[in-house]
């Protein structure tokens, strides 16, 4: 490419006879314009530069117009040319996927002023609660921009005030939600006074749309220490209320702040009698996370109290013990637990003692798990027809600390068993998908070959090396439910295929795919492509690398 004669524009450049089908020759050629070799022909470097940019503007894909974005921006060396790309951001004649994918290569690549840069843009779109007004947000929060603290404060004043007039599930609300998302996690990552924390609580943690904006406050704690704001977090988190996700991230909040002596404050409330059960679900599932990170050990006896004490819900019993994973002890402190008359805490015991490396009980695992007396996803009522689940989460766990014994023989057990019924199917692959994941892919594709899958059945979430080809080859069946489930394989096919086959099949999605499925699959060939040391040229075909 770089002996082209000179041409009339960039289009030459993006048809390129020999380039492939990403265009990676292209995107090569701008990486030379800043590195070595280098390119010295003037002209030429105009052409690349704007070969690039037409890339940007008229690929629809995803993953090529971040990497064309990024390219961009690798050649930034002024001030007038970033003034540019700024510009660019900020017309509101270009694409939005296109400035978006300018604003993450931005954030990326950093330098002197971009933040305060990218701080102007958003301040001229006011009232454009759209994808890229998210983008400019999240820039001025990971770009640490502390002048962004006051116009952020007017944005979320205003942004909640108009959550009212949308409604809920409407395009409008979700555009809406996602920004109060983005500008309180960046009003936290940019030193924003815990004020503004405590009031937009105060004011909306009681609304329907709390759940959906508590996200954005996961991360508050690191700069939200003002006076009181310990003792105000763990009033809320003992509240009456109905609260799931957003008690557990509030805890969370709250651990950051407090440290271990929050720690023992929030046992105290699991342990209290006038803590309501699906509290101490969601408190317990924060002390887990806390305790995982190696923290919270001085309140081992009180763990063990609570997981040995009978009038406690089994969830916040498992939970307890499932903290005490990495906290190895005397085996006898745990072995009556095994044998509890809730086989569920049987169960939880025997996992317990496996993380210790004195396994115990594993039979009762397996028999608990076929025998269906153990749920793969951490479920518990809230009320009279109200339940919760953390899915997958038990399975989790269990995966985790049984690896180094295998699958127990349940892969084999579930085999042997009539897998007729719906709910015994899915509960079968739930735990198939954790324990022996090249046993759940087999049982997903040999349920959906029968039609035998019913809407909410779990997928797959990992998919061995072994079985990618074979799910691969499965989305191009008539079978699949949802654009969802088969984005799903493809996406869990893709993290462990690494041959060439694996790549012609997802070429088969762009080809035949209409929408999203297909671009998708380029970006996934895309990246496959690279694994298997292949190129792939303009008309499909592969060919290996030297």
């Amino acid at each position: 490419m770089l002996r082209l004669p000179p041409g009339e524009g960039e289009s030459d450049l993006l048809q390129l006879p020999h380039d492939d089908l990403f265009h990676t020759d292209l995107l090569l050629a701008a990486r030379c314009l800043t590195g070595a070799p280098r390119v010295a022909d003037v002209g030429l470097r105009r052409r690349i530069v704007g070969a690039v940019w037409a890339l940007l503007e008229t690929t629809e894909y995803e993953g090529e117009r971040q990497r064309a974005a990024e390219a961009i921006v690798g050649v930034v060396g002024s001030a007038e040319q970033l003034t540019e790309v700024i510009g660019y951001i900020g017309d509101e004649r270009r694409g939005v996927a296109a400035r978006v994918a300018l604003v993450d290569a931005l954030v990326a690549h950093g330098g002197r002023n971009v933040g305060e840069r990218l701080l102007g843009v958003l301040v001229l779109r006011s009232g454009h609660p759209d994808r890229l007004r998210e983008q400019l947000v999240d820039a001025v929060g990971l770009l640490r921009v502390e002048s962004a603290v006051p116009m952020l404060t007017a944005e979320l004043a205003e942004l909640l005030g108009q959550l009212s007039s949308s409604t809920t599930g409407s395009h409008d609300y979700y555009s809406r939600i996602g920004l109060i998302r983005a500008v309180l996690w960046a009003l936290g990552a940019t030193g924003a006074p815990a004020g503004i924390f405590v009031r937009t609580i105060d004011t909306y943690g009681e609304s329907g749309s709390f759940a959906d904006i508590v996200e954005g406050i996961e991360d508050w704690w690191a700069d939200a220490r003002g006076s009181g704001v310990q003792e105000w977090l763990l009033g809320l988190l003992l509240r009456p209320n109905g609260w799931f996700y957003e008690r557990w991230k509030l805890a969370t909040v709250y651990l950051g702040m407090a440290g271990d002596p929050g720690a023992g404050v929030l046992l105290d409330a699991v342990r209290s009698r006038s803590t309501r059960d699906h509290q101490k679900v969601s408190l317990m599932v924060a002390l887990t996370e806390y305790t995982a990170k190696g923290h919270g050990w001085a309140y081992r006896d009180a763990l063990l109290a609570l997981a040995r004490d009978e009038d406690v819900i089994w969830q916040a019993r498992w939970l307890a013990l499932e903290c005490l994973d990495r906290s190895p002890g005397n085996i006898e402190e745990i072995q009556p637990l095994i044998e509890a008359r809730d086989v569920r805490v049987s169960v939880a015991a025997a996992a317990t003692s496996a993380a210790w490396g004195t396994p115990l009980g594993l039979d009762i695992v397996r028999d608990a798990i076929l025998d269906g007396a153990v749920p793969h996803d951490l479920e518990y009522e809230v009320g009279p027809g109200r339940s919760y689940s953390w899915p997958g989460r038990n399975s989790h766990r269990l995966a985790e600390v049984l690896s180094p014994y295998g699958d127990l023989g349940i892969a084999q057990g579930f085999f042997g068993m009539d897998l007729a019924s719906p709910v015994t199917a899915d509960h079968a692959l739930g735990w198939l998908n954790e324990l022996a994941p090249e046993a759940g892919v087999d049982l997903y594709l040999r349920l959906g070959g029968q039609g035998r899958l019913g809407i909410g059945s779990p997928t797959p979430t990992q998919v061995p090396p072994s079985r990618a080809h074979a799910v691969l080859e499965y989305t191009r069946g008539a079978g699949m439910s949802s654009e969802y489930e088969t984005k799903s394989l493809l996406s869990a096919a893709a993290a462990s295929a690494d041959d060439a086959e694996s790549v012609g099949l997802l070429l088969w999605h762009v080809r035949q795919s209409v929408g999203e499925i297909g671009r998708h699959a380029y970006d996934l060939a895309h990246t496959v492509s690279r694994r298997a040391r292949v190129r792939v040229l303009t008309d499909h075909t592969i060919e290996p690398l030297p």
